[in-house]
Formats: C-alpha cells, sequence, structure tokens
C-alpha cells in the first residue's frame, strides 16, 4: 500500500495530472495490465506518460487497455501489418513477447513501436499503427512510436526524483507555522 500510494502520488507530481486522475486510468487498465504482464510500476509510469496526451486520464487508461490487448494480434490483418514491419514472426508470435510468452516491458515495446515506424511517413504510420490497435488505441501507439523508450525513460526518471509521501509530509512538518503548532 505505501509503495502504490508513493508511486501514485509520485506520478502525479511528475505528469499533468492529480493522483484521483490518475487514479480512475489506472481502474481502467489494471486488469489487463496484470493479465498482458505489465508490472505496477510500469502502468502507472505508462500512464503518468499518456495522461497528457488525451481529454482524460480515464480516456487514457482504456486506451493502453486496448493497446495492450492488440500487443498479440486478434485478426490476419493486424498480423500481417505486425509482420510487415518485423512484429510478428511464424515461429515467436508478437514481437512484444520473449521466448517464454513474457511480456518484454513498456520501454522495450515503446522502442520497438518508435523503431518500426520513424522512418514511415504519417499516412503509413496512421495506417499500420489503425490496423494493428484499432481507434481507440491507435492514440496509445501513437504515443509510445513518437516518443519511444526516451519518453518512457523520461517518465520513470520524473517519477524517481519526486518526494515519496513520507518525504513530503515531512517537508510540510518542517515548516515554521508547523513547528509553532508543535
Amino acid at each position: 500500500l505505501t509503495h502504490s500510494t508513493d508511486l501514485l502520488s509520485r506520478a502525479a507530481n511528475a505528469s499533468t495530472v492529480n493522483v484521483d486522475e490518475l487514479a480512475l486510468g489506472l481502474y481502467n487498465v489494471q486488469g489487463t495490465a496484470k493479465l498482458a504482464g505489465v508490472s505496477f510500476d510500469e502502468t502507472v509510469t505508462a500512464l503518468a506518460q499518456l495522461a497528457p496526451a488525451f481529454s482524460s486520464s480515464s480516456d487514457a487508461g482504456t486506451s493502453f487497455k486496448t493497446f495492450l490487448a492488440r500487443l498479440q494480434p486478434s485478426t490476419n490483418p493486424a498480423k500481417d501489418a505486425m509482420q510487415s514491419l518485423g512484429l510478428w514472426t511464424k515461429e515467436a508470435g508478437s514481437a512484444f513477447y520473449d521466448a517464454q510468452g513474457n511480456f518484454i516491458g513498456m520501454e522495450k515495446a515503446s522502442q520497438k513501436l518508435y523503431e518500426v515506424t520513424k522512418d514511415l511517413t504519417e499516412a503509413q504510420r496512421i495506417s499500420v499503427l489503425q490496423t494493428i490497435f484499432g481507434q481507440d488505441a491507435i492514440r496509445t501507439a501513437a504515443v509510445f512510436a513518437e516518443q519511444g523508450a526516451t519518453g518512457y525513460n523520461n517518465m520513470a526518471d520524473a517519477l524517481a526524483k519526486q518526494n515519496s509521501v513520507a518525504e513530503m509530509a515531512k517537508q510540510k512538518q518542517a515548516g515554521f507555522n508547523t513547528a509553532m503548532d508543535n
């Protein structure tokens, strides 16, 4: 509980949204993230990275949920689009999972999307991301494809630099008025 509270607090301080908004986004994505093998820390970090690109954290969470579900293609056109980008092989399946079927992580997944789409035209990028991820998740895929591992790592670094809940409380307690009250 302490870790999750600290992480949400840090994410809110590092992002443009507050804890309540992040919690709504997290509510929408948490089950799918767990099923996909995305850790709690990765989910919160990615959600904090995504939220500024959406009208709400709740909307970001829903799009992120669909994105995670589409990392394993469910249609032939999606599989073909992934194969054309080198994100699907008959031997290993989706490149977002390792040989044991474990998710490769948000940092690597973001970097893969960045690498395979960086030389595409805008029209090509939109078309292929739409085919793979669908109408809702294309927004999440576009953010990850644009920012790559750098965007994810920048948010992770920003979270690490934020004070924990206990540290923030300690700072507030150290103020003159609080010291006088105590």
